[in-house]
């Protein structure tokens, strides 16, 4: 396609500009002056236009939302196009040709034709200093260490190969995808039609228990009025909720993963803390830190206070991934202050200090005193008496012994710092501080300056027992080396783009790729050598042989299982992994990530193409013809009541209907050659029963239709609103009166806004995707058969989509995916609700995940009935297409995260530590899991809300693996609750024991089902003929779940002869045996066999009948007769000596027949290292041979060997080879020699 526009006539789009592709729908051309020059090139006998308006942005009218571009014919040049950031003055003297990427297009006419799309959420800036722009031609990532000390590291999760977790790149990705993610294309709104026209009255909120805080900045007037709607259930929501805004509380912080940040310490800034896993019985599983171990990085002076407040970037202010936030200075101003960018998986935090000449004093705090001096740039020690001035060029180490915590401050080019570490501190003296004092390059301020901080390692010297293994001090040593070497680059201009083909081939085509772009910056981007001062030679060098160095993030087991190498970025997981809520996170080297996910077709049926079992379909059919009839209660008719379960029972009776004609369908199916037995079977079956007539059906689609339309058209009771301030559609509410079936409310009285219990906090945005995903999947069925219906309330439905998926920052009137989190792939339920006016502490919730599933299974219906409604209308046609597709990604999202995250399965897939006891969380929040759900604690609660609704993609979300390994506890606890049943969740029950391989037994116990089931809490939205559906359907299963509990294996490290119960239940030190292998495999998440070898190399006297690598070897033979060790005068009188259970002979002689040594060797290390009071006199090294004739007890003089409590003790730290002898007593008590003292 030639393109022309007003500035130029070429191929290609004007360089040195963003481009977007958008809609032209004509209220959306209306809002946006385009040019007055458009040309059409015909391509299949169409015309496709597009426009470019006076910003340089194009619009295709023709695809809408879809690039259209050709395999052989389309051409990227200059693919990598910055965004130049306004915000910071340091980038105002960029040379604007570093902006100029031609980023073109030579499009010619092919058959061959790829749909793709891309979203960008956010913009990367990438910026660099004038000085050192050169030397980042190439390298716009950075590099940093692992992070296996943040907590106790998992080691056998950490890889042996740390490039073989990440998978090559195949061909289809380089071909297809990545010349489409190198172009930053936003996607257009999906619709631009404002909410207010219709039917739909505004609200503006007066409670300031739902008004946004001062967090929000200028940003909290309101959507209506700045045009950006406002996220409401984002990751990092806690850091902008809260009555006390803009002063920061203990409850305004966010889990970055590893790391949880908040804004309470003794300065302004950010205060990091290294979390650990937390166990609440076998119940919950929280994140918890000692808060004054926290490291404070923030600033004094220059205006900041406590008080902080979002950036607001020009064009998307909230990334997917992190936002950033800042103390003093000014929106308009960005000179003044400081910023820190909150990112999900960033293994530093990170302070930047922007060019004012007034700036902000940096400094860094600790809550807790420094005993050694702090180690600056590894070699120097810091002075720390608050008066001398040193220069430090890279970083400093600081320990800290109360926490034995060592951390890494890093800093962007060279200063002078004072330290203090008073001996007495107050509420206005703190223990330890760290204040950079002036630069060396002319101390003008004339410069941005970067502070980063990590954490090197949590257990230094072995002092803390939540971090330190045996209490012995961790070698982090390597680990603090990468960080020093790969602290240069950091996330900045974070952004998430996707991209999925249509047509490309039909292996491929149902691959959609997800890309993270991390919008790198440089600390070295701030290091000019200007101001008159002295240029480091030795540091610039250094600088340069940083900048090489590629980006590190954290990555999630999820991130790992589809993480592809992308060209520019290595993508190489190092093998170092630290484990927090989620399971293993490990480093990643690399700007970007792309991510490949499958994807399966969006279905009303069996997406396997299974037909239901002959055998079943003439009760099926019966429940159909009774079902067909179902009718919604005549006040959720009339709009009156909650928005929960009306669209529960929309979705319902949509799902009766569409089962209903499928039965019809497979009724009217010829019986040719290649149709299989079971299939023919079912045809057969469907034809000599009675099934609903099309009548029957169509008299159900135009009563769902009618309960649709109530909610939307204004005629509701309890109505819809537009909130003009969050940017969202929202109920009114409903006081509802029992008796009467009605509202005792009447609008524009909305207690919803009020009362975060309300419809489920619909006001305050809990569940949106929940109640919306009903009514969003009820329109699917309702507009696939009746296309015209469709297409007359498409812009409705769209108002449940655009509030729960709107996947453009051109919408203004909803945020981008508000509860999607694509760092964890699943979503958050909760909303802005608050308790005392302060956020939730544990931050986002959400509690089904399978209806977060269904509600985006619902999306990519509708997408793929409305693409098929709109096949004479390409622009809403390629809009349909984008919400097909858009729905099956995030379903396919939601799907592998509920997988990971909120099912609990076997040792390699679980992530939550074995102490955890339960096969589901109940309610996931940022930093705790629970088995419990909102509304009761019962085990089958919790199992049941995160099966329902039971919906095609049930089958996809109910794996196997995980149903064979809960399904007994769910039984069990259903069983044992009369309720369970009268509260419908048998339903649930029944449904699993089909899937794990007993359909007869479940579909006889689901007929037994008195009707009734269907109308309670748990059973609303199921219906008998779903049920039976789902059941027929199913799979076999080759081996079927045993419904008799087996008895279990008896525990014995695999060492049935020697880890004998009287082994497991022997003390070592205060506890058993088994105690300690349980508390490793429960606290460190250790393999049972690694826990047994641990424990039993730590008390080989004790719990050695253990060690899985030893047990099995054959029993020691007797030693040679006359066995001596070379001491023959001492050693035949202590070979019968007792050592912790065993004689000294015996301890020999199974070291040389079990570890193969020699005699000699075996005594020296029994009798001179392990058991040198009772064994001694067998050491060759130490025995003394007697004068003949002499008795035995006379002392020789010779250096004996030390007590075991002195050799044990806390004073012995000789080493056994080099020096050998310890001094007791005198002057030189605990020093170490070669030859005795």
């Amino acid at each position: 396609m030639l393109v022309v526009n007003n500035n130029e006539t070429s191929t290609g789009v004007p360089n040195g500009r963003q481009y977007y592709y958008g809609s032209t729908d004509d209220q959306y051309r209306d809002n946006n002056p385009v040019s007055n020059n458009t040309t059409a090139a015909a391509e299949g006998g169409k015309d496709e236009i597009i426009i470019s308006d006076e910003d340089g942005h194009h619009y295709h009218p023709a695809s809408n939302i879809f690039l259209e571009t050709i395999k052989k014919s389309v051409f990227y040049q200059n693919d990598t196009t910055t965004t130049r950031n306004d915000d910071d003055d340091e980038d105002d003297d960029e040379d604007d040709s570093s902006n100029n990427s031609s980023n073109n297009f030579i499009t010619n006419i092919s058959k061959i034709r790829v749909l793709s799309f891309l979203v960008i959420l956010s913009f990367c800036t990438i910026t660099l200093s004038s000085r050192l722009k050169s030397a980042n031609n190439n390298n716009n990532n950075g590099d940093g260490g692992n992070l296996n000390t943040i907590i106790t590291t998992l080691s056998q999760t950490t890889p042996s190969s740390s490039k073989s977790l990440i998978k090559d790149t195949p061909v289809f990705f380089k071909q297809f995808y990545q010349p489409l993610l190198e172009n930053n294309i936003i996607p257009p709104p999906l619709s631009t039609t404002p909410p207010q026209t219709l039917s739909l009255p505004s609200l503006t909120r007066t409670s300031s228990s739902s008004l946004p805080s001062a967090y929000f900045s200028s940003l909290r007037s309101g959507a209506a009025k700045t045009g950006k709607p406002l996220p409401t259930n984002a990751w990092y929501q806690n850091l902008l909720l809260g009555d006390d805004a803009p002063l920061p509380t203990m409850n305004n912080r966010a889990y970055t993963i590893p790391y949880i940040v908040d804004f309470v310490g003794p300065v302004p800034g950010v205060r990091v803390h290294a979390p650990n896993l937390d166990m609440g019985g076998d119940l919950v599983v929280q994140m918890s830190f000692v808060e004054r171990f926290g490291l404070t990085v923030g600033g004094v002076g220059g205006g900041v206070s406590a008080g902080y407040s979002l950036v607001e970037d020009d064009d998307v202010t909230f990334s997917p991934l992190g936002l950033k936030v800042q103390w003093g200075g000014s929106q308009k101003d960005r000179t003044q202050g400081m910023i820190s960018p909150i990112i999900r998986g960033i293994p530093y935090t990170t302070m930047r200090y922007p060019n004012d000449p007034h700036r902000v004093t940096p400094v860094i705090i600790s809550q807790i005193p420094i005993t050694d001096p702090p180690l600056i740039d590894g070699r120097t020690n810091l002075t720390c008496d608050g008066v001398t001035s040193q220069t430090v060029s890279s970083d400093m180490e600081l320990y800290f012994i109360e926490s034995d915590f060592t951390w890494l401050v890093f800093v962007s080019r060279p200063v002078n710092v004072t330290c203090s570490s008073p001996s007495t501190v107050s509420e206005t003296v703190v223990p330890f501080q760290i204040v950079v004092t002036d630069e060396l390059d002319g101390g003008s301020g004339g410069e941005a300056f970067t502070l980063r901080a990590a954490l090197g390692n949590n257990c230094t010297r072995g002092f803390n027992p939540e971090y330190c293994r045996r209490g012995r001090p961790a070698d982090r040593s390597e680990y603090m080396s990468l960080l020093r070497r790969h602290a240069d680059a950091y996330p900045y201009d974070t952004s998430v783009k996707y991209a999925y083909p249509d047509g490309i081939n039909s292996d491929d085509e149902h691959k959609m790729v997800v890309k993270f772009d991390w919008g790198v910056r440089r600390m070295s981007d701030d290091y000019t050598g200007g101001g008159g001062g002295v240029v480091d030679e030795d540091f610039v060098k250094e600088l340069l042989e940083r900048r090489e160095e590629e980006l590190i993030m954290f990555a999630l087991p999820h991130h790992v299982d589809i993480l592809h190498r992308i060209s520019d970025s290595s993508n190489e997981a190092t093998g170092h992994c630290s484990s927090s809520l989620n399971g293993p996170v490990c480093i990643i080297k690399g700007g970007e990530w792309a991510m490949i996910e499958e994807v399966s077709p969006s279905s009303f049926t069996s997406d396997n193409g299974a037909v239901p079992e002959a055998d079943m379909v003439e009760d099926l059919a019966s429940a159909a013809r009774e079902d067909i009839k179902y009718e919604l209660p005549e006040y959720y008719m009339r709009g009156v009541g909650d928005t929960y379960f009306s669209g529960k029972m929309l979705a319902k009776l949509a799902r009766i209907i569409g089962i209903a004609d499928e039965l019809n369908e497979i009724s009217k199916r010829s019986i040719t050659a290649d149709v299989s037995d079971e299939e023919k079977e079912t045809i057969l079956a469907c034809q000599s029963v009675e099934l609903p007539s099309e009548e029957e059906i169509m008299n159900a689609v135009e009563r769902l239709k009618a309960g649709i339309e109530v909610w939307f058209n204004g005629t509701a009771e309890a109505r819809y609103l537009y909130d003009e301030i969050w940017g969202g559609l929202v109920n009114c509410g409903c006081w509802f009166n029992e008796w009467e079936k009605k509202c005792d409310n009447v609008f524009p009285s909305c207690p919803a806004f009020d009362d975060p219990g309300l419809d489920f906090g619909n006001g305050f945005y809990n569940d949106h995707h929940f109640h919306y995903g009903y009514h969003i999947y009820a329109s699917a069925v309702a507009a696939h058969f009746d296309p015209a219906w469709g297409r007359r309330n498409f812009e409705y439905v769209l108002l449940y989509i655009r509030d729960i998926a709107n996947p453009s920052p051109r919408d203004k009137y909803f945020p981008v995916f508000r509860h999607k989190d694509w760092y964890l792939g699943n979503s958050w339920a909760s909303g802005i609700a608050t308790v005392g006016g302060r956020p939730y502490l544990n931050g986002r919730n959400q509690e089904s995940s399978s209806e977060s599933i269904a509600a985006y299974e619902g999306v990519g219906l509708f997408g793929k009935v409305m693409e098929k409604a709109f096949v004479d209308d390409a622009k809403n046609r390629a809009v349909a297409r984008h919400i097909s597709n858009l729905g099956q990604l995030m379903t396919a999202m939601e799907l592998r995260s509920a997988d990971r995250y909120w099912h609990v399965y076997d040792h390699k897939h679980r992530v939550l530590p074995k102490q955890y006891k339960h096969n589901v969380v109940g309610i996931m929040w940022n930093t705790m899991a629970q088995f419990q759900t909102w509304f009761g604690a019962a085990p089958f609660l919790a199992y049941g809300i995160q099966l329902l609704p039971i919906t095609t993609v049930s089958r996809r979300n109910n794996i196997l693996e995980w149903c064979n390994e809960f399904y007994l506890d769910f039984a069990s606890s259903c069983e044992k609750a009369p309720d369970c049943e009268a509260q419908g969740w048998s339903i649930l029950q029944y449904a699993i024991l089909a899937t794990v391989g007993h359909k007869q037994l479940a579909y006889n116990k689901t007929l037994q089902l008195p009707s009734d089931v269907y109308d309670s809490a748990g059973g609303s939205g199921h219906s008998m003929t779903n049920s039976l559906y789902y059941i027929s359907t199913l799979p076999s299963v080759p081996k079927p779940l045993p419904l008799t509990p087996q008895p279990p294996k008896p525990f014995d490290c695999n060492c049935p002869q020697t880890c004998t119960p009287t082994t497991l239940s022997t003390d070592a030190n205060g506890f058993t045996c088994r105690q300690r292998i349980d508390w490793l495999t429960n606290h460190e998440n250790a393999a049972d066999d690694d826990a047994c070898a641990a424990v039993a190399d730590e008390f080989p006297d004790q719990c050695g009948g253990c060690d899985t690598a030893t047990c099995n070897i054959a029993p020691p033979t007797p030693a040679p007769r006359g066995m001596t060790c070379d001491c023959p005068q001492t050693c035949f009188r202590t070979l019968a000596n007792v050592a912790d259970g065993h004689t000294c002979h015996d301890r020999i002689e199974w070291l040389v027949s079990a570890k193969g040594m020699d005699v000699v060797d075996a005594c020296r290390q029994v009798g001179g290292m392990e058991f040198m009071e009772e064994c001694g006199g067998c050491d060759p090294d130490r025995c003394v041979v007697s004068p003949a004739g002499e008795e035995e007890e006379e002392d020789d003089g010779a250096c004996r060997p030390c007590s075991r409590e002195v050799c044990r003790g806390d004073m012995n730290r000789c080493q056994v080879v080099s020096a050998p002898y310890l001094c007791v007593t005198g002057p030189n008590r605990g020093g170490c020699s070669v030859t005795p003292w």
